[in-house]
């Protein structure tokens, strides 16, 4: 979705640019316009002139890398590959800092996805990003762990600002804990009306799509297993998805 092309609610409009330094988490429920937010935010506070960065964090329906991982994107160097090829493109985001969790589900993955988070807001900051805007995964039922993967993700990052989409009450195990903490600022905002419901069916044909084109005009390559080192545990057979680790 172009973020130019959507009516901008007014609570969204009323938030003040001043109070969005640091790290911002987004979370939400599937389908509750959390990624939108997170792309029109970028959007602006770049709009601003800000050193903003994007942290991709949603690895079932990720919008600047395949499926499975987590991209960091800084402005102002060479477009990445990705999910949603117009809006990257046109922001000049690079993906340079790739995460890989290895499911397109935290559950399950959580403890790498937070780490993997961690490490790529640090490399953000350290590129000299004065806000980096972190989208998050739909998890958020506490009964499947929800709460404490948004809790992990809060003492982790260190967050200056959650901003929440909430229909009902399904974030209130996770905002309960933090309305009467210094920090973070936990801001709320309504579930537009406009947002598209994408069911279980769609989400799993976006994936596919997405994995179809990242590997497009790829070929074989044969790679020495006596000369890396396998991480996971898990046993190599034929169409299991792994990734390469650099030296960083």
């Amino acid at each position: 979705m172009n973020t130019k092309s959507i009516i901008v609610p007014d609570a969204w409009l009323k938030l003040d640019p001043a109070d969005l330094h640091g790290v911002l988490l987004v979370i939400g429920a599937p389908n509750t316009g959390k990624s939108t937010f997170a792309r029109w935010l970028f959007d602006r506070l770049k709009g601003l002139g800000w050193d903003v960065a994007f942290l991709d964090g949603d690895v079932g329906q990720s919008v600047l890398g395949p499926p499975t991982t987590m991209t960091l994107a800084l402005p102002n160097e060479s477009p990445p590959w990705n999910g949603n090829r117009d809006w990257a493109a046109a922001q000049g985001l690079n993906h340079h800092t790739r995460w890989f969790v290895g499911d397109v589900s935290p559950r399950g993955q959580m403890l790498p996805l937070v780490v993997g988070a961690g490490r790529l807001v640090r490399r953000a900051r350290e590129a000299g990003a004065e806000t980096v805007i972190v989208d998050t995964t739909g998890l958020v039922d506490h009964k499947q762990g929800g709460a404490a993967l948004k809790h992990a993700l809060v003492d982790q990052l260190q967050p200056a600002t959650l901003i929440a989409f909430q229909r009902a009450d399904e974030l209130e195990p996770i905002l309960g804990p933090l309305r009467g903490a210094s920090r973070p600022r936990v801001v709320e905002l309504p579930v537009i009306n406009v947002v598209r419901r994408r069911g279980v069916p769609t989400r799993r044909a976006h994936r596919a799509k997405v994995f179809r084109r990242y590997f497009a005009g790829t070929g074989v390559l044969y790679l020495s297993l006596r000369e890396r080192a396998i991480l996971g545990g898990r046993t190599l057979v034929p169409r299991r998805l792994v990734a390469l680790r650099d030296t960083q």
